[in-house]
């Protein structure tokens, strides 16, 4: 007698289980073409929907998933999103939706509640896991810029050479100019140099390739390398002779050799000093003494 009570538990349990099933799945699909119907209040109130119902399938967690997605891409409530990200992570973490939610709880700390340390937890943890080139390059991509937010600079410049190491890609061009500058202003002058001068030979994109002049020149000129700052001059005439900055560099550069003329023989760094005085990079913004500008 107690078997077959224990069998008609289980029996009930089943069906309840197979009901619950089939209501969620019902629920999702209704929620999936409310979106596509661009009923965006109705689809979030039918994902809610499928959470309460079926708290145990695997479809509850893409369900918080796609409400997270309303919730901050349509209805602009990232509280909201937040919560409901944070529970795909506590209490779904082997769900299939895990990644992409870890991904955007990072882009929220990290872009709208501005909070890089908590961002970078959560970027961190994306690269223990199998990632694509594309997701992991922008990964690191964000874990360098979180990083330069704290003022870790070496950090930083760690997650951009990892950037930097596998074959280039256009995406890259910004971590080039972002390790160069962090380069420079930790003293790693002929570092910085060689990336701007290998960006220009990599990127097609002009206004990157112009960037990239404009720091080298700023560099050379600033060390008193005139000779090379008149080449590099030069070359930018030839490449972009268009450029509406280059008689204003060439004013600057004849200026600043002007100028310059009487520390003709002091040490470099003596006469890095006097330039970072008058120069738009501004004073005392290498060796760390200030955070410096982003590029």
């Amino acid at each position: 007698m107690a078997a077959f009570v224990l069998r008609v538990a289980l029996l009930l349990l089943g069906i309840a289980a197979v009901g619950c099933d089939s209501s969620g799945d019902r629920l999702f699909a209704e929620a999936q073409r409310a979106m596509e119907d661009d009923n965006v209040e109705s689809a979030a109130r039918l994902y809610q929907e499928v959470t309460i119902q079926a708290p145990e399938s695997p479809l509850a967690a893409e369900a918080y998933y796609e409400l997270a997605r309303i919730y901050y891409l349509r209805l602009k409530n990232v509280q909201a999103a937040r919560d409901s990200l944070t529970t795909v992570l506590q209490d779904y973490p082997d769900s299939t939706v895990g990644q992409p939610a870890r991904s955007l709880l990072a882009r929220l700390y990290d872009e709208v509640f501005k909070e890089p340390d908590k961002a970078l937890m959560h970027y961190r943890a994306l690269l223990a896991e199998d990632l694509d080139d594309d997701v992991r390059r922008d990964t690191l991509l964000a874990i360098g810029r979180c990083y330069y937010q704290l003022n870790a600079l070496d950090a930083a410049k760690d997650a951009y050479r990892r950037v930097l190491a596998p074959s280039y890609h256009p995406d890259t061009d910004g971590a080039y100019l972002r390790l160069a500058n962090l380069e420079w202003l930790s003293g790693g002058t002929d570092e910085s140099l060689r990336l701007l001068r290998e960006l220009q030979t990599k990127t097609e994109d002009p206004e990157r390739h112009r960037e990239a002049m404009l720091s080298e020149f700023e560099i050379l000129m600033s060390l008193g390398r005139f000779p090379d700052a008149h080449a590099r001059l030069r070359e930018a005439e030839n490449t972009f002779p268009r450029w509406s900055e280059l008689q204003e560099l060439a004013t600057r550069l004849q200026a600043t050799e002007t100028l310059l003329a009487p520390l003709d023989g002091v040490g470099e760094e003596a006469l890095l000093q006097e330039q970072q005085k008058k120069i738009r990079w501004g004073a005392g913004r290498r060796q760390g003494k200030s955070a410096p500008r982003e590029p």
